[in-house]
């Protein structure tokens, strides 16, 4: 007999689209060797919207460079005794390439209680099988926070919890994103950096990045927080985050540019000194001008000069009545007198 194949689907996946759904999402979940049930990826936004402190953050940039990130411990960070392997907001699979089967059972399953975490920690040495979730996969397990309530802006920390038993309690591990007003490649924001157990099982590593700015201090015209021209910090009056711009900056990411005040005050100043030259010139040759027209009208009292006033005034230039008066002065006119 032959066999009859079929082109078309079975009459209970035309009834029930769910059905298909399901079996998609199962076959494309053993083509990439992935574990079922991937929770979904935590929100990588945050607004505390109850002290209404006008201050937000959004992470969701780092999401992507953050992708099954291996970091060791803080001990020793050539040789640390422990590694770790998280993806910021989402999820990592037991079953991770990088984790060399260190969380997988005999028969392929998770040695541990979930499939997925947020983090994960192994031995370095990954011949050794130890294997422990650093947090619980579900959403409601991590909690935001500002890294300094009295400084919003400073940044800000995701808290997993409810990891796996331990003897200090249950795991955990806490995010912290520190602001920074440079520039930093989003890639390099999670090199170079190291797990620290602050305390018995619980754990906390930390970062810097202008994405951990708040969302109130713009990227203006370029990629960090202010544009480059400013400082991001907080508004304790106004209440709320904000770029402090430099002189000759303003707008919410410091991309406009502006006449600063000195600038005003350089002019003014410039403009009133070129007046006071001006008017020292024009005073100065004023003066010179005057002086020379007086000195073309003031008479050279030359000898001839003074005979023809006596000539015409005669004795009246000396008062009769003024018997104190100095006897006129003899002149000479260029002729000989007799005396």
């Amino acid at each position: 007999s032959e066999m009859c194949i079929r082109d078309t689907p079975p009459p209970a996946m035309k009834k029930n689209p769910a059905i298909a759904l399901t079996l998609l999402v199962s076959a494309l979940t053993s083509a990439l060797d992935l574990p079922s049930g991937q929770p979904s990826d935590l929100s990588c936004k945050y607004e505390d919207h109850k002290k209404d402190l006008g201050t937000s953050f959004d992470l969701s940039p780092l999401m992507e460079f953050s992708k099954n990130t291996l970091v060791s411990d803080k001990i020793n960070f050539d040789t640390g005794e422990y590694q770790y392997l998280f993806s910021l907001c989402s999820t990592v699979p037991y079953n991770d390439a990088k984790l060399n089967s260190a969380c997988t059972a005999a028969d392929g399953s998770s040695k541990v209680q979930h499939n997925w975490s947020p983090v994960w920690q192994t031995k370095n040495d990954l011949s050794k099988d130890d294997c422990f979730y650093l947090a619980h996969p579900g959403e409601d397990k991590a909690t935001w926070s500002l890294m300094n309530p009295e400084n919003p802006a400073h940044g800000v920390s995701i808290q997993y919890t409810d990891g796996q038993s331990c003897t200090g309690g249950r795991r955990s591990m806490t995010f912290n994103f520190t602001c920074v007003n440079h520039a930093i490649a989003g890639a390099d924001t999670f090199k170079a950096v190291a797990v620290d157990e602050v305390s018995k099982c619980r754990y906390s590593i930390a970062f810097e990045s202008p994405y951990a700015c708040p969302t109130q201090c713009g990227f203006g015209g370029g990629r960090t927080p202010c544009g480059d021209h400013g400082i991001c910090g907080y508004d304790s009056d106004a209440k709320t985050s904000r770029c402090f711009c430099n002189d000759g900056y303003t707008g919410s990411g410091c991309g406009d540019s502006v006449q600063s005040a000195d600038d005003n005050n350089y002019g003014a100043v410039l403009g009133l000194l070129i007046f006071v030259v001006i008017a020292l010139v024009a005073f100065g040759a004023g003066g010179y001008f005057l002086f020379r027209w007086l000195q073309s009208r003031t008479m050279n009292m030359r000898g001839d000069s003074y005979s023809k006033l006596e000539a015409a005034y005669g004795d009246s230039m000396v008062q009769d009545n003024d018997h104190n008066a100095p006897s006129r002065m003899g002149v000479s006119t260029g002729q000989d007198s007799n005396i």
